[in-house]
């Protein structure tokens, strides 16, 4: 009779357990179904009022029209950028916890030696838009044309400043000084508004930054755009060429905002807010906003973004270590 008890107890947890795990399980598939069941964050790795962080803004005004949930912007600029990638990578695999970010925070491996999380924790969902790269000086700089600017980086130790090591504005001229045979000092600064205010106070005399981080400088008259690095020319900064017309062929990859989450994101989840974001940037809200910004929409979705990141990635590791960015 022990014995029967016995087998009765162990019989009765044992349905017990896998009626657990079977509410469990269902709790989980009513959860992801539900999703969004609350707000969300949409996290920014520069400070406010860069081009990333506009780009945003202007997407989370108009993405709760198609998720059905609130989506705040949240900015955590640091440690190279990656202190937002890291805190991405480290969320729980639920939805809630998104970023927009340019590619040396999408891809941290493939732009420094040394990084907390790698592509891997992450789940890229889609490519946003595609930011022109602005080569700036004051407006009462002696270095009116880029013909001036190449003539300059002829002597050696020439400083300019950028977004942040590893990052397009920074890769950019790297290439284009190595293009030039040219020295050049590049000084890190936080972000496009930390290369706008060093450039207002002289701290350098070239700037390089995504175009829209540096258009109210360049829309109240002070700075100046000597090229752009960009796949076609904006047609709002009449007369200003880009590299590629200049005849530099850099083989950058341009810079991309791509919408990241962490690893494991569930296959419902990808495709809500994949497809809430193509819905979102072809709202004329976001269009017209973007247009003001002198930035593409070039929204890629997971599948097509996936695969051109295969080639764009590898690429782009071979380019940072041709420049010695990287081992």
């Amino acid at each position: 009779m022990a014995l029967n008890a016995r087998k009765v107890v162990v019989l009765v947890l044992a349905l017990g357990l896998v009626m657990a795990l079977s509410v469990t399980g269902c709790k989980r598939e009513a959860a992801v179904g539900d999703y969004p069941a609350r707000a969300l964050e949409l996290v920014v790795p520069y400070p406010p009022g860069g081009a990333t962080d506009l780009t945003a803004r202007a997407l989370v005004s108009v993405l709760p029209e198609f998720l059905g949930q609130p989506v705040v912007v949240v900015n955590k600029a640091g440690a190279a950028r990656l202190e937002g990638g890291e805190y991405v990578s480290s969320a729980a695999a639920d939805g809630y916890t998104l970023g927009l970010f340019p590619p040396s925070v999408g891809w941290p491996e493939v732009h420094f030696n040394e990084t907390p999380y790698t592509s891997e924790d992450l789940t890229i969902i889609c490519r946003v838009v595609v930011h022109p790269t602005a080569i700036v000086v004051r407006s009462n700089s002696s270095i009116q044309t880029f013909d001036d600017l190449v003539a300059r980086l002829a002597t050696p130790g020439f400083q300019y400043g950028h977004t942040g090591v590893g990052a397009n504005p920074h890769v950019t001229m790297t290439a284009l000084a190595k293009a030039l045979n040219a020295e050049v000092v590049p000084v890190p600064f936080k972000g496009d508004a930390g290369v706008a205010a060093a450039l207002a106070g002289g701290h350098v005399e070239l700037g390089v930054t995504t175009l829209p981080g540096i258009l109210p400088q360049i829309q109240a008259g002070n700075v100046r755009v000597l090229a752009i690095y960009s796949p076609t020319a904006v047609t709002e900064l009449e007369g200003v060429p880009t590299l590629g017309e200049l005849g530099y062929d850099l083989e950058v990859p341009y810079a991309d905002s791509m919408i990241c989450g962490p690893k494991d994101l569930p296959a419902e989840v990808i495709a809500k807010v994949e497809e809430a974001v193509r819905q979102a940037v072809e709202h004329p809200s976001f269009k017209k906003i973007m247009g003001q910004m002198y930035t593409p929409v070039a929204y890629l979705n997971y599948a097509d973004y996936a695969a051109e990141m295969v080639t764009t990635k590898e690429a782009m590791k071979q380019l940072m270590q041709e420049l010695g960015l990287i081992n």
